[in-house]
Order: structure tokens, then sequence, then C-alpha cells
């Protein structure tokens, strides 16, 4: 557990390092305990994707990921993997739901539910401001409450 906890320090202190926007690597520490509170598990990235941490859901049919965020401050949603491993119906419902953040709307919900890495930006454009912070968690929250039932 503590050498864990070190890792997750290590990628929190690279990723300070990296970041140049103060806001953006606040967003991304703030995202970071929201996903520790609500996600069913937190998966830490490897390999290419090292320095990122998953929301994942577990479900009866398996686990999914919502949203993969990284050192760099890049924010990804993961509407192509909730499509393949439960259903289109269920990520074009989580598009649905985030399509209030302006970001979301500028990508083809047809094109986003198809890909696994399609829809993606940077911590700062996707959520530019304090009030799109907690539209993201709002949206997310209701995913799950719907998808639990």
């Amino acid at each position: 557990l503590e050498a864990k906890k070190q890792v997750i320090e290590s990628v929190f202190e690279e990723a300070k390092n990296k970041i140049e926007d103060k806001r953006t690597f606040t967003i991304l520490t703030e995202l970071y305990e929201f996903t520790k509170a609500n996600a069913d598990l937190v998966e830490w990235g490897t390999g290419q994707a090292k320095g990122s941490f998953s929301f994942k859901l577990e479900l009866s049919s398996g686990v999914i990921s919502l949203v993969d965020l990284r050192t760099n401050g890049t924010i990804i949603f993961r509407f192509g993997s909730i499509s393949r491993r439960i259903g289109k119906e269920f990520a074009s419902d989580f598009y649905n739901k985030l399509s209030v953040l302006p970001f979301i709307k500028k990508w083809s919900k047809e094109e986003s539910i198809e890909t696994n890495w399609h829809v993606k930006g940077s911590l700062g454009e996707v959520l530019p401001n304090d009030e799109a912070v907690k539209k993201l968690r709002s949206a997310i929250l209701d995913f799950i409450k719907e998808i639990k039932k």
C-alpha cells in the first residue's frame, strides 16, 4: 500500500512538472479525488498510458472505463469501450448526459460511440470553468445511478 502511495505521489509530481497551467493541474487532482470517491475501481496506466488513471465501474457484465485522465492534462471519454462492453445504447446515454459540456457537442455521437480513443481534449478546453467541472461530475454520477439500477 505504501509503494502504491509513492507511485501515485510520483505520478502527480510528474504531472505538476508537465502541466504549465496551474488550473489544469488543480482540475486533474480534483478529478482524481472524485474518481477515488465514486469509481468502483481506479486503474493506473502502465506502458504507453503510464501516468494515467481510469474511472472504472464494475458491473455484472464486467468492468468498464468511463473516463481516462492523463498526467499531461488530457481527458479521454471512453464511449467506444462502453459501447463494445455493454451496448451502444449505454454509450449513447453517457454521451447525452455529457452533452451539457459544449466540448462534447463538437463530436458526432455516432462516431464517438464507435471509437475508443476518439473523444479527448485538454482539461482546460473540456472544462473551461468550475461550472463545467460540476456538470462533468453530475453527468458521471447520473450515469452511474442509471446503469446500476
